[in-house]
Formats: C-alpha cells, sequence, structure tokens
C-alpha cells in the first residue's frame, strides 16, 4: 500500500505564512491617526502630513485644576443710536460676556497576561508575535478607535436604542457600534437606571438588528439605551452634543432667551439625497450668524457616493476636483471645500466643521502607561501568574463656538454594518 499524506499526518508541518494581517478598520479619521513626520511636506509631490484629526487641527488647552473656564463675548454695546440736533443720547450698554465651562472625562484600557505567555511568546520559534507587545500596541489601537467613536456621540455614551424586546434579545434603531463580544450595560434614558450589567453580546443580525445577549433575560422598553459597560454619560463630548441647538453644553443653556449664539444650524433631510444646494443653505447659514466659515464636511461613504454620482451626472467630476489630506486621505470638493467620509461617523449624517471652534481638552497630551506606582506592568491582584497594566487618558472634545458648526441630518445612507 502506497504511503499517504493521511498516514504520515503525525510527521507533516503546519505551513503558517507571516505576518499576522489585520482584518479590523484601524482609520481613526476624526480625532488622530499618528505622528507628524519630521520636516515640512512637499504638497508639489504629494506629500501631506500624517492625519492626526482635531488632535492636530484643533485648538489644544491643556487642563488644570477643578474645570477649564474660557470667557467668550456674545453680544454688543445697543447704547448707541441717531438723535436731533441737540437731542438725548441713547443710554449707555455695555459688551456682554458669558464663561463657558467643563472638565475632562478619564479614558482607559486594560491588559492582562500570564507570565508564561509573555516568556513564551518572546522566543521567535514559539509565536509569531511578541505577546506583550502586541497586546500593549492593540490596546492603543482600540482605546483609540473607541475614543474616535466617542467623538461623535453625545457624552451619554449610548451606542444603539431599542425599538422591541425579546428573550435574552433586544431590536436596535442600529448596529452601527455593537460587535459580537462586546460588554455591555441596558441603562434607562429618562432615569439613568441600570436595567442589566455587565451583558456580552453573542450575536447580530444586521438585517433585523436584533442584538442576543448574555445572562438572565431583561425586559428592556423604548426608554432603554445600550452601552459600554459602566460608560454611562461618562464618555467625552462628541459632535452629536457639540453640534446642537438645544439643551446645555459647557454650562450655557442653547434654549435660553438671548442665549441664541449658543446654536448650530441643523438642517433635516427626511431621507433625502444631500445635494449641491441643501448643502450650501447650510454652509450659508453658519457663515452668516457666526464670526467664521465652514472649512471641512465630514460624512458616510454612502452619502458621499450618493453626492458624487450627482457630480458625475453633470460631468463635472474629475480627478482635479480631489485634494489628498493629511495622511494621505483624498477628498472630493464640495464648493472648495474638503468632503471626507469617516467610517466612525453615525449613519444619515453630515458635520460642517470650522476647525477654529473645536477643542481638545487634555491633562497630558498623550496616552501613557500609568506606572505611578514604578511599574507599568503589575502583578494581578488575585495572585494568579499574571501580569496587569492600563492605558488611560484625561481629557475632552470641546467647542468655543457652537454657531461656526453644523449638521444635515436624516440623510439618505447605506444600512449600517456591525463595527469593525
Amino acid at each position: 500500500m502506497p504511503q499517504t499524506t493521511a498516514n504520515a499526518d503525525a510527521v507533516l508541518k503546519d505551513y503558517y505564512l507571516t505576518p499576522v494581517r489585520e482584518q479590523l478598520n484601524q482609520r481613526r479619521v476624526i480625532m488622530f491617526q499618528s505622528k507628524d513626520p519630521d520636516g515640512s511636506p512637499d504638497t508639489s509631490k504629494g506629500e501631506t502630513h500624517a492625519f492626526r484629526g482635531f488632535d492636530k487641527d484643533g485648538e489644544d488647552v491643556q487642563f488644570a485644576g477643578r474645570q477649564w473656564v474660557l470667557p467668550v463675548h456674545v453680544s454688543r454695546n445697543e447704547g448707541i443710536g441717531a438723535i436731533a440736533e441737540g437731542g438725548i443720547l441713547p443710554t449707555a450698554g455695555r459688551q456682554g460676556w458669558v464663561d463657558l465651562k467643563d472638565t475632562v472625562r478619564h479614558n482607559t484600557g486594560v491588559i492582562s497576561l500570564t507570565r508564561y505567555a509573555i516568556r513564551l511568546s518572546n522566543r521567535d520559534e514559539g509565536a509569531f508575535v511578541k505577546l506583550l507587545e502586541k497586546e500593549t500596541s492593540g490596546l492603543v489601537d482600540d482605546i483609540s478607535k473607541d475614543v474616535c467613536r466617542q467623538a461623535y456621540g453625545n457624552q451619554t455614551g449610548a451606542l444603539a436604542a431599542v425599538t422591541a424586546d425579546g428573550a435574552n434579545t433586544v431590536t436596535v434603531d442600529s448596529v452601527q457600534y455593537l460587535r459580537v463580544g462586546m460588554v455591555i450595560d441596558l441603562v434607562n434614558v429618562s432615569t439613568d437606571a441600570v436595567l442589566a450589567s455587565a451583558r456580552t453580546i453573542t450575536a447580530i443580525n444586521p438585517s433585523t438588528k436584533v442584538v442576543t445577549y448574555s445572562g438572565a433575560d431583561a425586559t428592556a422598553t423604548t426608554s432603554h439605551r445600550l452601552c459600554r459597560t459602566g460608560n454611562w454619560k461618562k464618555e467625552i463630548n462628541g459632535l452629536a452634543n457639540l453640534i446642537g441647538n438645544t439643551g446645555v453644553l459647557h454650562a450655557v443653556d442653547s434654549a435660553a432667551a438671548g442665549n441664541e449664539w449658543w446654536q448650530s444650524v441643523i438642517q433635516d433631510a427626511a431621507g433625502a439625497t444631500f445635494s449641491e444646494d441643501s448643502g450650501q443653505q447650510v454652509v450659508d447659514s453658519i457663515g452668516q450668524q457666526s464670526n467664521g466659515d465652514v472649512e471641512l464636511l465630514l460624512t458616510t461613504r454612502g452619502i458621499r457616493r450618493r453626492y458624487v454620482a450627482t457630480l458625475k451626472s453633470q460631468k463635472r467630476f474629475n480627478d482635479a476636483d480631489s485634494v489628498v489630506l493629511h495622511g494621505g486621505f483624498k477628498a472630493i470638493m464640495f464648493n472648495e471645500m474638503p468632503l471626507v467620509f469617516d467610517d466612525d461617523l453615525p449613519k444619515g449624517n453630515m458635520f460642517f466643521l470650522n476647525t477654529d471652534a473645536l477643542m481638545w481638552v487634555y491633562l497630558e497630551k498623550d496616552w501613557d502607561w500609568i506606572d505611578d506606582d514604578g511599574a507599568i506592568l503589575s502583578r494581578a491582584t488575585d495572585r494568579s501568574d499574571a501580569f496587569e497594566g492600563y492605558l488611560a487618558a484625561d481629557h475632552d472634545f470641546a467647542t468655543s463656538a457652537r454657531n461656526k458648526l453644523g449638521k444635515y441630518i436624516n440623510l439618505a445612507d447605506d444600512a449600517a454594518i456591525t463595527w469593525r
């Protein structure tokens, strides 16, 4: 009988290809992408700075003390007027000032490895990657990606809203920010009460938007939101909160009489496709009501593609209509303003931004591995043969001029897929 591979299986080797291939979406457009290169880019050769989003382009404010306070000029002296010869002078007026106030939020990420795993993977013949190195660099990517997601949120931490309840399932309005394996809470948006805590998402049906979770069944209602465990109302401010015409932001109520200066331009598309004229209306409204103009438009792939289709139909779109942004990201131009897509941006939205109106407030500029006790890695507190370490940042996203910002909501868009 001839020898076969089945009979000789015990002596055959597995042939592994290197390197490890990345399958996750690591784009982090809005906040930060990478460090700046040395020297200035040669734009004539298409060279660009590494894109760091508003960590680079927005205003930097280093935080200290109990809260940050920023005085803003909000009203004019109305003690002016035309009078008859020898007439009575107008009553003296005064300039108006208001303090914007807020504090920073705290984002953390934790790694844990056994001593044996660290030592074994340090030998090249034992593993493709050094586990400690990849766990630390991977955590930086993961927490940066999550902060970019937060930068589009409303500061509550809501990942999705419940639309219907089932047995160990909930139907949600969007699966865009959900992944199998995420650990979540179900929180009542009206009372902040936690209905179910530390439940793991075990399955997601993107078509029906049904999410299955672990543990005992909980009876959720449309008042409940899904958020990362423990994150409720602890995340940084995001554009959904910074760009608005209602509510209190940075200690100022934009709905109060006389506070119209603290309102953004909001346009509802009611499901329509984004068009050049509708976008220009938002741009013009922002320019008229504020001390600045729109510089950048952020949106989704689906909205951008629909807009590009309208340009093609008019034979007005070609390579000359695109530009290369920091880090090589390409953008089409909307009336001389770059229009960029971001996969973390919430579906159906387009944000109109003036980067001078956005601030990155931080205690320390960079993410830090906490070593205040003298060591980044510490022995596990449960006395197991393992080590733990964690990464932290004390920061927030903020605005100094809400009226320089605007957004288009409910635009025609593609269906969301689960988060990558």
